[in-house]
């Protein structure tokens, strides 16, 4: 059983703060060549933490599950009314609110934050694979980069090899990206942990 906690009233943008105080702390600890990894929502931050401090302590990046967060947002149909519902509760200074609604059925977000999260060409808008021809952060990226998803991953908006084919190519600056897809394997990748330990080890190896 799980029990959802924390980033009800969260602010996408202040995960560098998070990132930073984990770099430091890797440094200190002797560490010069950091692999930045990052899951799901995770891959937007890692990559949003690199483009936005070009940190050279990072070597490499890892995306477990990147995904279109907004586009996750928006396949709701009442994607458009809580957003109306957001924009009216932050007016009336009531962003810290939760919304009537879980999201996705078990996510209870602040107003402010679904706001922040679901909104096109905010910050979190990494992976807009939706408009495939669309300039992204990504290009950016000149560290190698490997990205892979589940074969069963739900949170993917287009089929699997054509999401990470979109990612790719926004990515046009890496001096490598690396995709895989890992057969049978839903978003949580449970059952598959070995498996997906191994991809990043012989990868980050070679």
């Amino acid at each position: 059983k799980f029990k959802r906690i924390g980033n009800s009233y969260e602010i996408f943008e202040e995960c560098i703060l998070d990132i930073k105080t984990w770099m430091d702390f890797a440094e200190k600890k002797g560490f010069s060549e950091i692999v930045l990894q990052g899951h799901s929502l995770g891959c937007s931050k890692v990559v949003y933490y690199f483009v936005k401090t070009l940190d050279k302590r990072i070597s490499k990046l890892v995306l477990a599950s990147p995904s279109d967060m907004v586009g996750l947002f928006e396949s709701p149909s009442d994607h458009k009314n809580l957003l109306s519902l957001s924009k009216k509760m932050l007016l009336e200074g009531k962003g810290d609110e939760f919304l009537p609604k879980l999201i996705w059925g078990w996510y209870s977000l602040s107003a402010k934050t679904y706001l922040d999260f679901s909104e096109r060409d905010n910050p979190i808008d990494i992976f807009n694979t939706y408009d495939k021809n669309k300039e992204s952060v990504l290009a950016k990226i000149k560290i190698p980069v490997l990205a892979f998803l589940g074969e069963k991953d739900d949170a993917a908006i287009l089929p699997i090899k054509e999401a990470l084919a979109v990612i790719k190519k926004k990515a046009k600056n890496a001096p490598r990206f690396d995709t895989e897809v890992i057969e049978g394997a839903p978003h949580s990748y449970f059952g598959h942990e070995q498996e997906v330990a191994d991809l990043i080890i012989n990868w980050v190896k070679k």
